[in-house]
């Protein structure tokens, strides 16, 4: 993100959380709020980008390999003269096959579980929040009680 686009994003959560005070909702006590919410997001979007970048990565060179290592295996093929020869380069390529399928089934592994951890993270953090901000609206409900406690 560029400087000029930071600069926008802050001046309009700015105009934002100026909006929603002027309405008095419930988080005008939280000036922030809408600009925590929003970094909290580009944050989940920057750990997703990164996470399936090196996965799409990953894969990109686990393609590269395969492909040399199947046209090492078409080169031997050619090269059979005998029906073991024959069966030793088709064994080079199932092995070739079957290595590829286990990377790939680890590399999905690994972005699912990368993936939940950002999903549960956000979540978290959400969470958090929401709990803070109840806390907080019914401290100033309880105060306000009391009195009318006393008063009966």
């Amino acid at each position: 993100m560029t400087m000029e686009m930071k600069d926008g994003v802050a001046a309009g959560a700015e105009r934002l959380n100026a909006v929603i005070a002027w309405w008095g909702l419930p988080s005008a006590t939280h000036p922030d709020a809408i600009d925590k919410n929003f970094k909290r997001w580009l944050t989940f979007a920057t750990d997703v980008q990164k996470v399936v970048a090196d996965a799409y990565g990953a894969e990109v060179k686990t393609g590269i390999d395969r492909a040399d290592r199947v046209g090492q295996w078409f080169q031997a093929f050619m090269l059979c003269r005998q029906p073991n020869d024959f069966l030793a380069a088709q064994s080079q390529l199932v092995a070739v096959l079957h290595e590829s399928a286990s990377h790939r089934a680890k590399r999905l592994s690994d972005v699912t579980q990368s993936l939940h951890e950002c999903c549960a993270s956000m979540a978290r953090d959400t969470a958090d929040d929401f709990r803070e901000q109840v806390s907080e609206s019914e401290q100033p409900a309880a105060k306000a009680a009391r009195p009318r406690a006393s008063q009966a």
